[in-house]
């Protein structure tokens, strides 16, 4: 049962629609019900906090809001799913199966297996393995009940055969989401390969996908999950000609689908999502525009993936801005949506407090940057991730320069390369910043030529790095 917290953020994002169905399904007696009034107070409330708190304490008594919080829950949660249902191919096949499966226990043999027929129908029209072997395992347990009567052995063998190829189909396809989830985390985590060691290890990993797509049978999942796979490898080793080929096929491929995913369009944002990080990360600021138009053309149903997609868009103009070198005061600050930050996934939320970071320092704001940064370190090293990890410490050592903190700053730089050493995590780029630092302490011109700071900039496997800190504007390279 949810918390009341929880279920006042649940009332407050229903639609019109939802909640005229969920006052039909409870009817007009839930008025004069405990439940009823708990509902009307929480739909009511402009927010949560203390005065609706007291609004509760003074209609309820701690026992009574406990009975009615948890029937509130069930009530509404199922009421929710049955509207909902009609669109999830899932929870329509999973009704279709315990139709079957409850008309088979009351005896109604022949019923059962329309039902069953029916299922296997639609698990193929949606190409669902999983369900077409279960119904395929429950047509074979009816016939053995019925002892086989009207049945061809060529039936059974058939029956049998549809039901292992689809736990062949399913297998495959669960190794195959395994595998892109594990190179998705490998990415957020660790971010671009920067070694020979880390490029090998991925191409292991194409490889086995490789090896999978040659036995899965080809579905709209199986098409799309390849496409991702392969954008995500190519944003891991810097290559961006392959990276454009590949978002444009995606794109075309999410296009000439939309049917299919566009009730639910969260694969569709990550798509673009990761399409804008690489193109900006090249400085390939004219091709945004049309990923820009994809993302704004998006219809979300519920508010997460809206506050999701607001977010997006304004930490790519902010961060577009800075890299074009825009008048600090005329930089779009308003990034962070006012409420409803603990619905946006933690990645974007970091995303988005760093580029503020970057901003406010740009701004000549640096006790706010600093501030920022200093939040974001205190985020847990598994949460931050190594790749985010690398560029708050660079940042940090950054703002400080920035503040003359230069006694602090000749501790911290020992302690950020100790650290970095150890983790593994000592790349060029990395370097390239503290070098520098260490130049400006010790009241040193920076001796490195040029072309050798270029190349470093110029490095593929360097880009997410050089773009995020903005090392060409820093450095003040061109």
């Amino acid at each position: 049962m949810l918390p009341l917290g929880e279920l006042y953020e649940l009332i407050q994002s229903l639609d019109k629609s939802e909640k005229r169905h969920f006052k039909l399904q409870i009817g007009g007696k839930a008025n004069k019900t405990a439940y009823g009034t708990l509902y009307r107070l929480l739909e009511a409330a402009p927010a949560w906090g203390s005065g609706l708190k007291s609004e509760l304490s003074a209609n309820f008594t701690q026992a009574q809001l406990e009975i009615a919080r948890k029937h509130l829950s069930k009530v509404l949660t199922r009421a929710l799913g049955n509207y909902h249902m009609g669109t999830d191919p899932e929870a329509v096949l999973w009704e279709k199966y315990t139709q079957a499966k409850l008309l088979f226990k009351k005896g109604l043999g022949a019923a059962s297996r329309r039902h069953i027929v029916q299922g296997k129908e639609m698990a193929q029209r949606y190409n669902h393995a999983h369900f077409l072997g279960m119904f395929c395992e429950l047509e074979l347990a009816y016939g053995a009940t019925e002892k086989f009567a009207g049945w061809r052995e060529e039936e059974v063998i058939a029956v049998n055969e549809s039901a292992k190829s689809s736990a062949r189909d399913h297998e495959a396809a669960r190794e195959h989401a395994f595998l892109y989830n594990l190179l998705l985390c490998r990415y957020w985590k660790n971010g671009a390969v920067q070694s020979q060691r880390e490029r090998m290890q991925l191409n292991d990993i194409m490889l086995e996908e490789h090896q999978i797509m040659v036995r899965q049978k080809e579905t709209f999942a199986s098409g799309k999950l390849h496409l991702h796979f392969q954008s995500v490898f190519f944003m891991m080793t810097g290559d961006l000609d392959g990276s454009l080929k590949v978002f444009y096929d995606l794109d075309d491929f999410f296009q000439r689908h939309r049917t299919e995913w566009g009730r639910e369009p969260v694969d569709y944002v990550r798509f673009l999502q990761d399409v804008l990080e690489t193109l900006r990360r090249f400085g390939r600021f004219e091709e945004m525009r049309h990923f820009e138009a994809r993302l704004e053309e998006i219809v979300a149903r519920f508010q997460p993936l809206r506050q999701k997609i607001t977010l997006l868009l304004a930490e790519n103009r902010l961060h577009v801005a800075l890299a074009q070198g825009v008048d600090p005061r005329q930089l779009p600050m308003s990034v962070l949506p006012e409420t409803g930050l603990d619905k946006i996934p933690q990645q974007d939320l970091l995303q988005g407090w760093f580029t503020l970071a970057r901003a406010h320092l740009a701004r000549k704001e640096a006790g706010e940057a600093l501030r920022m940064v200093n939040r974001l370190l205190s985020v847990s090293p598994a949460a931050l991730g190594k790749m985010n990890a690398s560029k708050c410490r660079m940042m940090r050592l950054m703002v400080h320069q920035a503040l003359q903190n230069r006694d602090y700053l000749h501790y911290e730089i020992r302690s950020v390369e100790r650290k970095m050493k150890l983790e593994d995590s000592w790349y060029p780029a990395e370097k390239l910043v503290v070098d520098y630092l260490k130049h400006w302490l010790a009241f040193r011109p920076f001796n490195r030529s040029r072309d050798e700071i270029l190349k470093t900039l110029q490095d593929p496997y360097a880009q997410a790095m050089v773009s995020e800190l903005g090392l060409k504007n820093w450095l003040k390279i061109t």
